[in-house]
Order: C-alpha cells, then structure tokens, then sequence
C-alpha cells in the first residue's frame, strides 16, 4: 500500500495518493493506533476533497467517525457522521448511508455513557437522594 501511495505521488496521480493515505488510515486504526489512523484519514480526505473528488469518501467519513468513537471521543465521531450524511445528501451516494446510521446510535450511546460515568463520579455520596438524611 505504501509503495502505490509512493508511486502515485512520484506520478501526481493526486486523487490515488489521498486514497492510499486513507487506506493508510483505516489499516492503522484497525492495528489500534488510532490517533495515527485519525491523522492518516484526516489527511487523506483533506487531499481527496481537494483533488475534487468525492466518489466513497462518506465509506472513509465513517472509519473516521467510527475511530473517533473507539479513541474514547463520541462527539467527534458524531460530528464527522453528521458531514458524511451532508455529503450523502449534496451527492446522492447512498451505498453507506445504513452505516453512517448505525455509527450514529452506537456514538449517541457511547457519549450518554460517558456522561453518565461522569455525573455518577462527580455526585457526593451525600446528594443521592436515595441515601438517608
């Protein structure tokens, strides 16, 4: 993969680089190196959007989004979910729409679970109002 990336830039294919260097992204957030794969995607959706193309980018939107979620970082995920149906819509792509749904619940679950372990670590054992007075 790194080698065909390396030849697209040494060829300008510009649009194949920005697509190995999301390749590059989701094979290191599959190898737990989230942040690299969040950097790599990152960048690779930067270059691929500046090439003017747009053909699968909500597929790499959704690795994007789903990364942020394992990362412990639900509301970015969200954010970046939410530009994936935007773009869907602008588009007419449809072809990953169900899965920009699911990643949907599952970060609105992760980020209320989230909330909920901070309310629950922040209350005083003396402001449950369940504990006797």
């Amino acid at each position: 993969m790194e080698t065909g990336t390396a030849l697209s830039h040494k060829h300008g294919f510009a649009a194949r680089e920005a697509y190995g260097r999301m390749l590059q992204g989701w094979v290191l957030a599959r190898r737990e190196q989230g942040e690299e794969g969040i950097t790599h995607l990152r960048e690779g959706i930067t270059a691929f959007l500046a090439t003017g193309a747009e053909l699968l980018l909500t597929y790499f939107l959704a690795i994007l989004a789903e990364t942020y979620g394992k990362g412990g970082r639900p509301a970015h995920g969200l954010l970046v979910v939410a530009e994936a149906l935007t773009l869907g819509g602008k588009t007419g792509e449809r072809v990953y729409e169900a899965e920009l749904y699911r990643l949907t619940g599952e970060l609105t679950l992760q980020q209320k679970n989230q909330k909920s372990k901070v309310k629950n670590r922040n209350r005083s054992p003396t402001s449950d109002p369940r504990s006797p007075k």
